[in-house]
């Protein structure tokens, strides 16, 4: 099962219902212009790094390994704000990250596979919410803010790159799938701004959940704030499976026959890093995203042409 190639379409799926969590994690925070800038450049990288189609060398491996159970432990502790009711206790992350593992210890093909599905509920479920939010929004929130926005959002628009670690059927990302990202994260930033306003949503934890609270589609139906916690918990399942699976690879990279093991330790070092209630500054996530899931690749392809060119002359 570590060996089947995802296929395009299906693994895209997955990767943007993964994505739709902590976009929305992060909308409204820090002004738009700024994070609209952010991800548009660290999705064109991501596009960039699966094109290169690089596989790992097992030193390497080991060390996009370790990262990867640290970045999946930061980012579980987000799905905590999502939940304001439960005080943000450890038992909602917990749960996911082993749901997770067990979605991910069965490989990438098949994990993708419910996270495709999971797509077209998360796609109706945002577009639902943000075309309710768009006619409550206010023209005056959205003057130009240049503030700018945590550094965790180059992260986040760096998590698509971890398709690198998988094997799939095309190398380079979808064109059309970054673009739908970068277009949900920005819209969701913009809707959120708008109705709460910037002064707002800087004082609370989660923007998005707030705004969604005070939404009514048709004069029906009001406050979506459950239901967006179980789209954003449904997103968090998806991003921490595809960390997972990608865990997996890594560790079939490092020895044959350890992927299954790979994705259950990655979830069981997480579960620890989310335990001991350690905060990883944003700029270390950033750096560290950008150095094990963008420059390490490059560098890898770079070195493997130097040593192809030099065996040749």
């Amino acid at each position: 099962m570590w060996s089947e190639k995802t296929p395009q379409a299906r693994l895209w799926a997955w990767i943007f219902a993964a994505m739709t969590a902590p976009a929305a994690y992060f909308a409204g925070r820090g002004g738009y212009p700024l994070l609209s800038l952010a991800a548009v450049i660290c999705l064109c990288l991501c596009w960039g790094v699966t094109a290169l189609d690089v596989r790992p060398g097992k030193g390497t491996a080991w060390l996009q390994f370790i990262w990867l159970a640290l970045a999946a432990g930061e980012m579980a502790k987000w799905l905590a704000d999502c939940w304001p009711t439960a005080h943000g206790g450890p038992l909602i992350p917990l749960t996911v990250l082993v749901l997770a593992a067990v979605e991910g210890s069965r490989g990438a093909d098949r994990a993708a596979r419910a996270g495709s599905v999971l797509f077209w509920f998360l796609l109706g479920l945002y577009a639902l919410v943000l075309f309710g939010g768009a006619r409550d929004g206010k023209g005056e929130n959205l003057a130009p803010d240049w503030a700018l926005p945590p550094l965790g959002v180059v992260a986040i628009y760096l998590l698509p790159a971890v398709a690198g670690f998988l094997p799939r059927q095309k190398a380079a990302a979808a064109p059309l799938a970054l673009a739908g990202i970068g277009g949900l994260g920005i819209l969701a930033s913009v809707i959120t701004l708008a109705v709460l306003s910037p002064q707002v949503a800087a004082q609370e934890a989660v923007p998005f959940y707030t705004f969604s609270k005070g939404l009514s589609l048709f004069g029906v139906a009001e406050r979506f704030e459950a239901l967006v916690s179980a789209g954003l918990t449904m997103g968090f399942f998806c991003l921490l499976s595809l960390l997972c699976a990608a865990a997996g690879h890594l560790a079939e990279t490092v020895h044959e026959g350890w992927g299954t093991g790979g994705s259950y330790g990655l979830a069981a070092m997480s579960a620890l890093w989310l335990l001991l209630e350690i905060d990883l500054p944003g700029e270390i996530l950033a750096g560290g995203c950008l150095l094990f899931w963008v420059l390490v690749p490059a560098l890898t392809r770079s070195a493997k042409k130097l040593k192809k060119v030099a065996k040749n002359a």
